[in-house]
């Protein structure tokens, strides 16, 4: 299959993942410095700045956001990242959705690119699959 270009969609997922891994990492080291047994503790702006040091030793680079204090003190009280929150809001599961767009490649490498009421079937069948025959099917502007 050929290789096509990620979508604008794609690339801000995939930016948005990458700082959800930073804030996991920075959470496990406040958590890890603010255990009982410690004694140093770390300030949440130091711990956003140790860790933004951590990913440029690794990559070279700097993370595409900066890591906020207010967003690493909302995970300190169970926040929930984005991306995990915003992928349980769709229908389809990321595996799914990773079918979908793969058939779509490959039909469209093929010669038969999908219509959206083409695209729109194939969506239904499979989520009638899973969620069974009362699922009334994705919206006109879905």
């Amino acid at each position: 299959m050929g290789r096509h270009a990620d979508s604008e969609t794609l690339k801000a997922r995939k930016r948005r993942e990458l700082m959800d891994s930073l804030y996991t990492e920075a959470l496990l080291l406040y958590q890890h410095e603010h255990s009982p047994d410690m004694t140093f503790l770390e300030g949440l702006c130091a711990i956003c700045d140790k860790i933004t040091l951590h990913y440029y030793e690794r990559t070279g680079k700097q993370p595409p956001e900066a890591l906020q204090k207010s967003t690493l003190q909302q995970y300190t009280k169970n926040g929930v990242p984005k991306s995990q929150s915003n992928s349980e809001q769709g229908y389809l599961t990321r595996g799914e959705a990773r079918e979908i767009v793969g058939y779509c490649l490959e039909m469209a490498d093929r010669g038969f690119p999908l219509t959206h009421q083409d695209l729109r079937i194939e969506v239904n069948s499979i989520l009638r699959a899973r969620l069974g025959d009362l699922f009334e099917g994705v919206g006109a502007q879905w």
